[in-house]
């Protein structure tokens, strides 16, 4: 008796044709899914410490631009402050294509850093530090009706804008500046990966408390310039 195996032999075509009925149209979706999936993740997690890196930078240039600001003129720009500039009357637009004048924005709150980067922006070597930074970096990020579009402002590598204080004192009369860290001096900050400011003296244990954690500010960078 002959008892050896019999070879089927199977054509390459064939083989093909039977792999591919092997894979139904739900289980190439849902391999497709995972790696959209997986991909997504990817770019996340390497996206994230470069946009961090990338605001540093963006904070400790800001902060070089008000400290040659102060030493060329003596000013500490304050948006709570009516001298030396007047922030009730209105201002000529400095955005790429704006004309006309316009009323900054001014709250801490609100927005951050138009103040800071008109008055700059009267004195031509902070003007061209600003300007080194490009147009990702310095742009108006306001939006279509919002008061006081058509001026620029500075944002972070996330593309959100950046707040400027000339220094926060959680026991002055100020208050719309009450959720960021005391500090005398002036200072830009980020709301970093999450986009939330959160508050500083929220209660411990607090989702606005943890919200801060990841905020990037440029008293943090002082005397050191990140790599890009």
């Amino acid at each position: 008796m002959n008892t050896s195996a019999t070879t089927r032999y199977v054509s390459p075509t064939r083989a093909a044709r039977e792999l591919r009925r092997g894979f139904s149209l739900v289980e190439l979706m849902v391999v497709t899914a995972i790696i959209i999936i997986m991909v997504s993740i990817l770019l996340s997690v390497t996206a994230s410490p470069a946009a961090d890196r990338h605001t540093q930078m963006i904070l400790s240039t800001a902060h070089a631009v008000a400290t040659e600001y102060r030493l060329q003129t003596s000013v500490v720009v304050n948006h709570a402050s009516t001298t030396p500039f007047d922030w009730s009357t209105a201002k000529t637009k400095n955005a790429n294509g704006a004309s006309g004048t316009g009323m900054l924005n001014g709250t801490v709150a609100v927005s951050a850093s138009e103040r800071f980067v008109w008055a700059v922006n009267q004195l031509p070597a902070t003007e061209q530090m600003l300007r080194n930074l490009g147009t990702e970096v310095l742009t108006d990020s306001d939006g279509t009706g919002v008061t006081g579009e058509g001026f620029l402002e500075l944002v972070d590598g996330w593309g959100r804008k950046l707040i400027y204080v000339s220094g926060v004192d959680h026991g002055d009369s100020v208050t719309d500046d009450d959720y960021l860290p005391e500090y005398p001096k002036p200072y830009f900050v980020s709301a970093g990966a999450d986009g939330q400011w959160g508050d500083v003296q929220a209660a411990s244990g607090s989702a606005a408390l943890a919200q801060t954690e990841d905020n990037l500010y440029s008293f943090d960078l002082e005397g050191k310039m990140p790599q890009r």
